[in-house]
C-alpha cells in the first residue's frame, strides 16, 4: 500500500478546514497515481473529475482504554485452535462501513437496518455516477437523526445484513449530476439506500442514464423534503424485496404510508394557496411514488398520479411554468405514461396537448430527450398523442348506430409515420465505409469505445423502428378493426401480420445488455396479442420474464397474464382489457370524486 505524504496537502480557498470533511492524507487511487488530491471526504474530487472510483483515506484506528480489558487475558496469548490452524478455507475479506457508528444502548424502533456492506463493496458499479463534490452528503451523515427517522443498532437478524453477494442491477450508462433535495437530518443507516437510489433505482425507468436525469435527486444541506425521503426509501425497500427475497413489505409500506400522507397535506396546503404557492417541486415525489407503482404492477389506479401532476401544473401557469429543463423532463415522463395509458384504455390523454407541444419545442436545447426517457422518439409521441385523441371518438362513433367515424386523420397521421426519418438511422456506416482501409491504426482502447458506440446506435435504430411498426399495428388493429362483428380477434389477417413480425425482429435486435430493449413492453404486447405463431409467443413470455427479473417491476409479470387469457379466449386485447377495467374508469379520468378506475401501463 502507498503511503501518502502528509506535507502535500493545499489549501484551496473558500475549503472547510475539520478533520471530518477534509482526510489527513491523499487518498488511495491518487496516491498510487502520484496525482494532486485535494482530499475532501468521502471521495476526493480528483477522482470525481476524473470519473474514476475513489479507494478512500487511510482509516486511523485507536483503542478507548475505557473499552480495554485488564485482566490477564489481555498480556497472554491464547491457546491455538488446532482445528482452525488447519482449516484449508481462505479468511474471508472484509472492508469497514463507513456509514456504520457505534450503536446506542437504548434501541430506538429504526425504520430500516442500517448498511449491508455487501451492497456496497460487491459491486463496483454501485459507486456514485455523478461528478458533484460530496462535501455535503458526508456533512449529512455526521447530523443528528430527526424525530421521524431516529437511529437504531445493526439488525443482524435481517438477511441483507448476513448476505455475501453482491446485489446486481442495471448499470448507468453515462455520468450524471443530481439536481434534487434531500432532508437535511437523514441517519446513517439510510446513506447506503439514498446512494443505492442514486447509482441505480433511479436510471432504471430510463432508456439510459442522462446528464439530466429526471429522478436523480442530491443532499443538500440548506434544506430538505422528507415527502422526497419517504418516497425514495419506500422505492428501495421494494426494490430490494424483490432483489434479495427478504421481507422488505412492511418498510416498503410503511414509507409508501407517510410519503402519500405527506403529498396528500401539500397538495393540499398548495390548494389553499392557489396562485402564491409553487408546488413544481411535488413533481419529484409523484415522479417517485409512480414508479413504485410500476413495480408492483401493470395494473393500477394511475389516473390518480396523473390528475394531481396536471391540476398543480394547471395552478402554476400552465406550460409556461416549465421554466428549467428539469422541469420539462419531469412532465415529459408523466405525458408519456399519460399518452401510454390513453392508447391500452382507448381514452383522451389527460394532460393537454399544449405541454407536450411546448417541450417538443424545447427537447432540442434541453439536455434529455423523449428517447432518452422513454426510448421512442419526440415525433412519435406526438403521432401518439392525437391517435390517443382519435381512438376515444372512434370508440364512441362505433357505440352509435347513426354516427361514423371520419378515419382521414389517422390516414395522414399513418402517412407521416411511414415517411418518418429514423434520427438514429444506422445507414452512416456503410458497407463500403467498413470495407475501406482506416488512415491509421486504432488503438485497443478506441476499437473497444468504437463499438460500443456502434452498438448503441444500433440499439437505439431498432428500438426507435419497433416504435415505428407499433404505431402502424395500432391503426391497423384498432381503426381498421370491423366494428360491426363480434369483439373477436380476425385470425390471419394479411395487414397485422408485417407490423407483428417487424415489432419482434426490431426488439430481438436490441442486446438484452442494455436498457434500450426494456423500453419495448407496450409493442411486446400489441405484438403478442395479435401473433398466432408459437415461436413468437414464446418471444414474448421470454422478454417479459427476462425483463421482470432484471428491472424489478413487476408490470412486466402482468404482460404474460393478460396475453395467456387473450390467447386462450380468441378475444381482441381491447375487449379484454376492458373486462378488467371499466368499472368507474371514465369517472376517474374526469377526476370525480371516490372514483378510482383501473388501468394497464406498459410504458
Amino acid at each position: 500500500m502507498s503511503t501518502a505524504n502528509p506535507e502535500s496537502t493545499t489549501t484551496t480557498k473558500g475549503k472547510r478546514t475539520n478533520s471530518l470533511a477534509f482526510a489527513q492524507t491523499d487518498c488511495h487511487t491518487c496516491a498510487s497515481s502520484g496525482e494532486h488530491c485535494d482530499r475532501r471526504r468521502p471521495k476526493c474530487s480528483t477522482c470525481l473529475r476524473q470519473g474514476r472510483r475513489c479507494d478512500g483515506f487511510v482509516t486511523p484506528l485507536s483503542w478507548d482504554p475505557r473499552r480495554m480489558k485488564t485482566d490477564d487475558s489481555a498480556v497472554h496469548p491464547l491457546p491455538a485452535d488446532l482445528s482452525i490452524m488447519n482449516n484449508s478455507t481462505p479468511p474471508q475479506r472484509f472492508q469497514f462501513d463507513p456509514f456504520m457508528t457505534e450503536a446506542s444502548d437504548t434501541t430506538a424502533p429504526a425504520v430500516l437496518p442500517r448498511t449491508p456492506p455487501a451492497l456496497l463493496t460487491g459491486d463496483d458499479s454501485v459507486h456514485p455516477v455523478d461528478s458533484v463534490p460530496q462535501d455535503e452528503v458526508h456533512n449529512d451523515a455526521l447530523m443528528s437523526s430527526a424525530e421521524a427517522f431516529p437511529p437504531g443498532p445493526v439488525d443482524q437478524s435481517c438477511p441483507l445484513a448476513r448476505q455475501s453477494t453482491a446485489v446486481h442491477i442495471l448499470s448507468p450508462r453515462i455520468a450524471a449530476p443530481r439536481p434534487a433535495i434531500l432532508d437535511t437530518s437523514i441517519p446513517n443507516q439510510h446513506e447506503w439506500l439514498l446512494e443505492l437510489y442514486d447509482s441505480k433505482f433511479c436510471v432504471l425507468p430510463l432508456t439510459g442514464d442522462t446528464t439530466l436525469n429526471p429522478f436523480r435527486c442530491k443532499r443538500q444541506t440548506s434544506q430538505g423534503s422528507r415527502l422526497l425521503f419517504h418516497s425514495i426509501l419506500a422505492l428501495c425497500c421494494q426494490h430490494l424485496k424483490r432483489l434479495t427475497g427478504s421481507s422488505w413489505s412492511s418498510e416498503a409500506a410503511e414509507h409508501r404510508r407517510k410519503a402519500a400522507q405527506l403529498l396528500d397535506t401539500a397538495l393540499q396546503q398548495g390548494r389553499q394557496h392557489a396562485g402564491s404557492v409553487n408546488n413544481l417541486h411535488l413533481l419529484e415525489p409523484i415522479l417517485i411514488l409512480f414508479t413504485l407503482d410500476c413495480t408492483l404492477s401493470a395494473s393500477g389506479t394511475w389516473a390518480t398520479h396523473l390528475h394531481r401532476a396536471h391540476s398543480m401544473l394547471e395552478a402554476a401557469g400552465g406550460p409556461g411554468a416549465l421554466i428549467s429543463p428539469r422541469i420539462r423532463s419531469q412532465v415529459g415522463m408523466l405525458i408519456w405514461w399519460d399518452v401510454t395509458l390513453a392508447l391500452i384504455s382507448r381514452q383522451r390523454p389527460i394532460m393537454r396537448q399544449a405541454y407536450l407541444d411546448h417541450l417538443i419545442l424545447w427537447e432540442a436545447q434541453d439536455a434529455w430527450s423523449f428517447f432518452d426517457l422513454t426510448g421512442c422518439p419526440g415525433y412519435l409521441i406526438a403521432r401518439l398523442y392525437h391517435l390517443a385523441e382519435l381512438v376515444q371518438q372512434s370508440e364512441i362513433a362505433a357505440s352509435m348506430k347513426w354516427l361514423s367515424f371520419d378515419r382521414t386523420p389517422v390516414l395522414a397521421i399513418e402517412r407521416e409515420i411511414r415517411a418518418w426519418i429514423n434520427e438514429h438511422d444506422a445507414s452512416f456506416c456503410s458497407a463500403d465505409d467498413e470495407a475501406s482501409e482506416p488512415e491509421e491504426v486504432e488503438s485497443p482502447a478506441d476499437a473497444v469505445e468504437e463499438e460500443k458506440e456502434f452498438n448503441r446506435r444500433q440499439d437505439a435504430f431498432h428500438c426507435a423502428e419497433a416504435w415505428r411498426w407499433t404505431l402502424l399495428l395500432y391503426i391497423e388493429s384498432v381503426f381498421r378493426r370491423d366494428w360491426t362483428k363480434t369483439p373477436t380477434r380476425q385470425r390471419g389477417r394479411v395487414g397485422l401480420r408485417r407490423p407483428v413480425r417487424k415489432i419482434v425482429d426490431h426488439t430481438r435486435c436490441c442486446r438484452r445488455s442494455s436498457q434500450t430493449q426494456k423500453q419495448l413492453l407496450l409493442p411486446v404486447f400489441l405484438a403478442g396479442s395479435e401473433t398466432l405463431d408459437p415461436d413468437l409467443r414464446e418471444f414474448v413470455t421470454d422478454y417479459c420474464a427476462y425483463w421482470s427479473e432484471k428491472s424489478q417491476y413487476s408490470m412486466f409479470d402482468s404482460v404474460p397474464v393478460l396475453l395467456r387469457e387473450i390467447w386462450a379466449s380468441g378475444m381482441w386485447w381491447g375487449a379484454v382489457v376492458d373486462s378488467k377495467t371499466k368499472g368507474g374508469q371514465e369517472e376517474a379520468r374526469q377526476g370525480q370524486q371516490g372514483a378510482t378506475a383501473t388501468q394497464f401501463l406498459f410504458g
